[in-house]
C-alpha cells in the first residue's frame, strides 16, 4: 500500500558543490526514476491490454494521449537516421499521462489491487513530476530530492509482486521483430494469390501469421503507412478459405474472387507491405 512520504530533512546547506557530486546526484536520480517510470509504463500497458485486448491503444486511451503518441512517432520518423525501437506506445506519452491512465474512468479497478491507495498514487506521481523535470533539465538534485526518489521507488515498485516485477522488466527489454512479421505477411499473401488465381484452397494458410494485424503496432500511425488494404485482403482471404472445395468448385471460387476483386486487393496489400519493408529496417535497432 502506498503511503504519504515523510522526510525528516528540514533544510539543507549545499555549500561547495563539485562537478563530480553534481554528476553523481544526476546519475542516481536518473537511475531511480528509470526504475519507477519503466515499471509504471509496462504495468499500465499490461493491465490495459489484459482489459481491452490487443486494440487497447484505440479503445483504452483518450484522444489527447493518442495524439501525443502519434505526434511523437511522426517526429521520430522525420529524423532520417533515427532507429525506431518498437516500445509500447506509452513510451511516447508524457509522464503526467500515466497518472491519468491509472485514475481515469474505471481504470482504477485495474490497479487498485497493486497500489491500494488512489490518493497516494496521485500525490506521488504529481510530486515525482517536478523531480523528473529537474532530472530532464540537469538541475541539481538535493538530498531531499534523492531521499524522496528512493522512498518513492521502494514504495511504488515494492507494491508489485517479485514475479510480476520480473515479467515487467523482461517486457521492457523485449522488442517486437516487426520486419520479420511484415516479411512473413508478404510471403503468406503471395502464396494466397497463387491459390486464388488457380481457384484452389490456400493450403498453407496460417492464421497466426495474420494475427499480426491485431497487434498494437500494426497501425497506420506506428508504421507510417495505411494498413487498410492489407486488412481488407485479410478479411477476403478468410472468406475465401471458408468456400466449399471439391469437384466443380474452382469456377465458383474464381467468380467469387472476380466479384470482390480479391486478387487486386492482394496485389495492393503486397505493394503496401513492401513499401513498409523499405523503411522497416529502422525498427531493428
Amino acid at each position: 500500500m502506498i503511503r504519504p512520504i515523510e522526510l525528516s530533512l528540514t533544510g539543507e546547506f549545499m555549500g561547495e558543490r563539485s562537478y563530480s557530486d553534481f554528476k553523481s546526484r544526476s546519475v542516481e536520480g536518473y537511475e531511480l526514476f528509470f526504475e519507477i517510470e519503466v515499471v509504471l509504463r509496462e504495468l499500465i500497458t499490461r493491465n490495459l491490454e489484459q482489459q481491452f485486448g490487443k486494440k487497447w491503444l484505440k479503445q483504452a486511451l483518450p484522444p489527447d494521449i493518442r495524439k501525443r503518441i502519434s505526434d511523437g512517432l511522426e517526429y521520430e520518423r522525420s529524423i532520417p537516421w533515427a532507429k525506431l525501437v518498437p516500445h509500447s506506445p506509452l513510451y511516447y506519452s508524457d509522464f503526467p499521462h500515466l497518472r491519468i491512465l491509472i485514475e481515469m474512468g474505471g481504470n482504477w479497478t485495474l490497479f487498485a489491487e497493486t497500489f491500494r491507495n488512489k490518493d497516494g498514487v496521485r500525490v506521488h506521481l504529481g510530486e515525482l513530476e517536478a523531480i523528473r523535470n529537474k532530472i530532464a533539465h540537469l538541475r541539481y538534485l538535493t538530498d531531499r530530492d534523492l531521499a524522496y526518489l528512493r522512498t518513492a521507488r521502494d514504495r511504488i515498485v515494492g507494491c508489485i509482486p517479485p514475479t510480476d516485477l520480473k515479467r515487467l522488466m523482461q517486457s521492457a527489454a523485449a522488442h517486437v521483430p516487426i520486419t520479420a512479421y511484415l516479411a512473413r505477411l508478404v510471403d503468406a499473401i503471395e502464396g494466397a494469390l497463387v491459390a486464388m488465381r488457380l481457384g484452389k484452397t490456400y493450403t498453407d494458410y496460417q492464421s497466426e501469421i495474420f494475427d499480426a494485424l491485431d497487434q498494437w503496432w500494426f497501425e497506420d500511425a506506428y508504421l507510417g503507412r495505411s494498413t487498410e488494404r492489407i486488412r481488407a485482403f485479410s478479411m477476403l482471404l478468410e472468406g475465401y478459405q471458408g468456400l466449399p472445395s471439391g469437384l466443380g468448385q474452382a469456377l465458383k471460387k474464381r467468380q467469387w474472387i472476380e466479384e470482390r476483386e480479391a486478387v487486386q486487393f492482394g496485389i495492393h496489400a503486397v505493394d503496401d507491405l513492401r513499401q513498409m519493408l523499405t523503411t522497416a529496417e529502422r525498427f531493428d535497432a
